[in-house]
């Protein structure tokens, strides 16, 4: 409940500033479930399309096209994506990746994607990205990070997807975020992100995510440990 607490350190005049629905507020309580699937196919296409802009326009320029603008990179410590990726040169071959899991939260503001990466040296890594919907209803990611893994991680039939529980009459509680919290929330708080600083040698940092699961939060999307 510590950890909750602390990753709910979100914004309490947040909603000035969210990010658009999608029409989530249009949507019946019974629908909600649909609409996050749908949702979730979303971003997996947004994925796709910036999987596929890095191998035809360079890494760099995909990774900065399909960013927000206040996207953050960790490399290993946390810039801002856009003033760090300004004018960097595209590396000859540009990495590889393929997502295998989505979690997103319930009203589909937010998701994180988590799946394999192919280095052209040969390496095999793994990646995190969250992404946010934007006020045109598009999807930007907001964070991304990854590492490298010893062996290729087994890729799913398709992607699994995760959809966090609406928060109901049991709900997320609000808390004032501290002065150095790196992350973020949904609109509803049913799913949030933050970045664990443990040291760079340190596998379990990097991008994390927590679900809401109807009456507490639990771990979803964590930084890849080799086992």
């Amino acid at each position: 409940m510590k950890r909750a607490a602390i990753l709910l350190a979100l914004m309490l005049g947040a909603c000035a500033s969210a990010p658009d629905d999608g029409g989530y507020a249009r949507v019946t309580p019974m629908m909600r479930a649909d609409f996050a699937h749908d949702s979730a196919q979303q971003v997996l296409a947004a994925e796709a399309q910036f999987a596929a802009a890095a191998q035809r326009d360079g890494q760099w320029t995909a990774f900065a096209a399909f960013a927000a603008p206040d996207a953050r990179l960790f490399v290993p410590q946390a810039v801002n994506a856009q003033a760090w990726l300004r004018g960097r040169a595209n590396p000859p071959v540009a990495v590889r990746w393929q997502p295998h899991r989505i979690a997103i939260a319930c009203d589909a503001t937010l998701a994180a994607t988590f799946g394999a990466v192919q280095h052209a040296d040969g390496r095999n890594g793994w990646f995190t990205t969250i992404w946010q919907r934007q006020t045109n209803g598009g999807w930007k990611w907001v964070a991304d990070n990854g590492g490298i893994v010893s062996q290729p991680i087994t890729a799913p039939e398709i992607p699994a997807i995760e959809v966090a529980e609406c928060p109901g009459a049991v709900g997320p509680p609000r808390f004032v975020p501290a002065h150095d919290f790196i992350g973020g929330a949904s609109r509803d708080a049913s799913l949030l992100w933050d970045w664990q600083d443990l040291g760079a040698d340190n596998p379990n940092s990097g991008l994390r995510t927590t679900m809401w699961i109807g009456t507490r939060y639990t771990p979803t999307i964590t930084p890849f440990v080799e086992r």
